[in-house]
């Protein structure tokens, strides 16, 4: 293996466990405060909510365990990443689907949400 793969390697295995930190905060937070979330965004249930926490916490824990393997393969990183877009804007959209009416506050957070 050559230098540069090494160091794409490193730089790739830094963003995944930072992916995986983001995602692991950012899901307790929503299951803890997922009846306030609810109520912020103006969602009728938060179950819903709950759902979209646990899997950002197992989403986190498939980054992790990819950025453990000794050797890194861009293609699986890539592949992580789009499923994991994909997933979240499907949990997303099943956790928000109750909206009762939108405001600024939850258009921004949504938009913060889906880019997390």
């Amino acid at each position: 293996m050559t230098e540069s793969t090494r160091d794409r390697q490193r730089v790739l295995r830094y963003a995944l466990v930072g992916n995986a930190s983001f995602s692991t905060i950012t899901g307790v937070f929503i299951i803890i405060a997922h009846d306030w979330l609810a109520h912020l965004l103006g969602v009728s249930g938060s179950t819903g909510l709950v759902g979209l926490g646990v899997g950002l916490l197992l989403f986190a824990a498939t980054l992790m365990v990819n950025a453990r393997r000794p050797e890194l393969k861009l293609a699986e990183a890539w592949a992580v990443v789009i499923r994991k877009n994909i997933r979240s804007l499907l949990e997303t959209r099943a956790a928000l689907r109750d909206f009762k009416e939108p405001s600024s506050t939850t258009e921004g957070l949504l938009a913060f949400m889906c880019t997390g």
